[in-house]
């Protein structure tokens, strides 16, 4: 019997963008109200890790929690399938054991488990058999995903009132063609899936060398950002190092 009434965001340690993707979701779901268990979350209130031990701390929210979102990935499916690596993503590996003796318990009748997908799946990597017949949820890819995740946790819970976030990112506007020929298929569908909302980052980095087009890309990105109606400000640090003139504070500190 669950005697934790929040949601157990159990996810493996890929990389910190990965990480920083699952805390993101996080985030999102505390800004509608819904209490989650995160080790990230709770290490920022505990910086001492807690007490009985992570693996302890671990399975304890895997068997206790009154719901669970699996943040699906190649190191999570390899913990459930028991092919990762034992040193690294221990935490994963514990939940995703327990996860699979509870499927087979309760012989597939699943009412707390959903796998979430914040990112596509890298070729090649296969969801595992057991954990494909429940509804999968991709919050990152519309805003009806993450309505309806929202709206199953707060059933799990028994909560009422719950709303998602109010951010709403705009639909892609497939119709503005930027005003060059290459980087279509890589730096600006990372563009276009930042201003819908649907990358696990806020930021995107262009770097390269001079003459490389950077200038271009960021032109461009701000007048699609306008065809869609987002409010925007341009910054140009290359012109200058004068933070305060930058963020528009004067020299007496007045704004």
């Amino acid at each position: 019997m669950p005697t934790f009434n929040h949601v157990f965001l159990s996810y493996r340690h890929e990389s910190p963008e990965h990480a920083r993707a699952v805390s993101r979701l996080g985030d999102l779901l505390q800004q509608a109200g819904i209490p989650v268990e995160l080790d990230q979350f709770y290490l920022d209130k505990n910086p001492g890790g807690p007490n009985e031990g992570w693996p302890k701390w671990c399975e304890d929210r895997a068997n206790q929690s009154a719901c669970v979102v699996v943040i699906a990935s190649p190191g999570w499916f390899a913990a459930y399938d028991g092919t990762g690596e034992p040193a690294s993503g221990c935490g994963a590996a514990v939940e995703a054991s327990l996860f699979r003796q509870f499927l087979y318990d309760e012989k597939g009748i699943n009412a707390r488990i959903r796998l979430a997908f914040l990112s596509p799946l890298p070729p090649g990597c296969a969801i595992p058999e057991r954990l494909r017949p429940w509804h999968q949820f991709h919050p990152f890819s519309d805003n009806a995903q993450l309505d309806q995740l929202v709206a199953w946790i707060a059933l799990q819970l028994g909560l009422t009132g719950v709303t998602s976030p109010t951010v709403r990112w705009p639909k892609p506007n497939d119709e503005f063609k930027p005003d060059f020929a290459d980087r279509v298929d890589t730096e600006w569908q990372a563009v276009k899936h930042v201003f819908a909302g649907s990358a696990r980052e806020r930021i995107l980095l262009f770097e390269g060398g001079t003459g490389l087009g950077k200038s271009v890309l960021v032109r461009e990105a701000a007048a699609y950002a306008k065809s869609l109606g987002i409010t925007m400000a341009r910054v140009d640090l290359k012109s200058t190092r004068d933070i305060p003139a930058i963020i528009g504070i004067e020299p007496s500190g007045g704004r």
